[in-house]
C-alpha cells in the first residue's frame, strides 16, 4: 500500500460513493456521460471485487500508474523530445509554458527533458473559458466575463510577456486558445504553440510527426489525445476564474474528487518513473513507433469492452471544428 493511500485507510463505504459519483460527474464534463459509463464500467471491472474502499483506491492507483508507465510513458516521453527539438531550433531559450491542467502529463516528462536544451518547463493554468470560449461538451463550463485584462496580467507574472520568443505546449487540438493569445497578448511576438495533437495544420503536433507515413487513422490520433482526459484525471477541477490574491492573479481551484486526486497522481507518478529511467540516454525513434503501436493494441482492447487505460475511440468532434479551421488566420504563429 502506498503512503498516500494510507491518507484513506479510514475511508467509508458511504464517502467512497460519494466520490465515485463526483468522479463521475467530472469525467461527464470531458468525455459525456455515455463514454463515462462505458469507460467506468471497464475501470471497475479492472479493479475488481475488493474487501475496503481503501483497497479500491489502491488498486485503482496501481493500475493508473502501471498503464502510464507501460503505454504512456514512451510517447510523451518522446513528445518531450520532439517538443525540445522543435523549440530550440525556433531559438526559444528559458521558460517554455504548459497550459495546465491538460498538458500536466507532457509537462511531467518535460522537466526531465527539457533542461537539455536550454529550456524551463513552467506551468500556467490557461484554457478555454478563461479566454472566453465555451465548452460544447459540458455546458456548465462558461466564460465569466472578460478576462483579457486578468490574463495579460497572469501572463506578464510568470513570464511570459517578457520573452520574445514564446513556446506554448499544450495537449491540443483545434488552437482556440492559441489563437486568442496571439491576438491579445502575444501580437509583437514570436509565438511557438505545440500540441501533443492537432486537428489544426496552423499549429504543429508530436503523433503526426510520430506517426507519418504508417497509415493510423486520424481517429486513432484523436482517440489518443483524448485518453489523456481518462487516465490522468485532474487534482483540480477546470479554473473558470482568475482572480487576484495579495497583488497576484492566481486560477481559482477548487479540488477535484478523491478518485481523481489519487489516479491522477499515481499516472503522473508512472510518466515521472518512465523519464527517470530513461534519463540520459532518452527514446529512440524506432521505441516511440513501437510505443505508437502498443497504443492502438490498447485501444482495439478497449473496444472489446476490456479495460486498458484508452478509450475505444475519440469523443464527438466539435460540430463549429470545419469552419472554425476554415477561417482560421494562416500563417499566425512563429512569425
Amino acid at each position: 500500500m502506498t503512503q498516500e493511500s494510507e491518507i484513506y485507510i479510514g475511508i467509508s463505504e458511504k464517502e467512497l460513493a460519494a466520490s465515485k459519483a463526483e468522479f463521475e460527474l467530472e469525467l461527464e464534463g470531458e468525455l459525456t456521460a455515455p463514454y463515462t459509463e462505458m469507460y467506468l464500467g471497464q475501470l471497475y471491472a479492472a479493479i475488481g471485487e475488493v474487501n475496503s474502499p481503501a483497497e479500491f483506491i489502491r488498486k485503482g492507483e496501481e493500475l493508473h500508474h502501471k498503464i502510464a508507465h507501460d503505454v504512456y510513458g514512451p510517447l510523451i516521453l518522446g513528445c518531450a523530445q520532439f517538443m525540445g527539438q522543435y523549440l530550440s531550433s525556433a531559438g526559444i531559450e528559458g521558460n517554455v509554458y504548459y497550459a495546465l491542467r491538460d498538458a500536466k502529463p507532457l509537462m511531467t516528462a518535460a522537466v526531465h527533458v527539457m533542461p537539455s536544451f536550454g529550456l524551463n518547463p513552467v506551468g500556467i493554468y490557461i484554457n478555454r473559458p478563461l479566454c472566453g470560449i465555451g465548452d460544447e461538451i459540458n455546458p456548465e463550463v462558461v466564460p465569466n466575463g472578460d478576462m483579457t485584462a486578468m490574463t495579460k496580467k497572469y501572463l506578464g507574472q510568470n513570464g511570459a510577456l517578457g520573452q520574445e520568443k514564446v513556446g506554448w505546449v499544450d495537449a491540443g487540438c483545434w488552437g482556440t486558445v492559441p489563437l486568442v493569445l496571439k491576438m491579445h497578448h502575444f501580437q509583437a511576438k514570436d509565438y511557438y504553440p505545440v500540441f501533443f495533437y492537432s486537428h489544426n495544420p496552423e499549429v504543429p503536433d508530436y503523433l503526426h510527426q510520430l506517426s507519418g507515413g504508417t497509415g493510423v487513422s486520424e481517429e486513432a490520433l484523436n482517440c489518443m489525445n483524448d485518453s489523456l482526459e481518462c487516465l490522468f484525471p485532474s487534482p483540480v477541477r477546470r479554473p473558470l476564474l482568475l482572480v487576484e490574491q495579495c497583488g497576484q492573479v492566481v486560477p481559482k481551484l477548487k479540488p477535484s474528487s478523491v478518485l481523481s486526486q489519487k489516479w491522477g497522481e499515481a499516472a503522473l507518478g508512472g510518466i515521472a518513473q518512465y523519464a527517470q529511467e530513461k534519463s540520459g540516454q532518452g527514446i529512440t525513434f524506432t521505441e516511440q513507433q513501437d510505443a505508437l503501436e502498443t497504443f492502438l493494441a490498447k485501444i482495439e482492447q478497449s473496444k472489446q469492452g476490456i479495460w486498458s487505460g484508452t478509450l475505444w475511440q475519440s469523443t464527438p468532434i466539435w460540430s463549429q471544428g470545419e469552419d472554425f479551421l476554415a477561417k482560421y488566420p494562416k500563417g499566425l504563429f512563429g512569425v
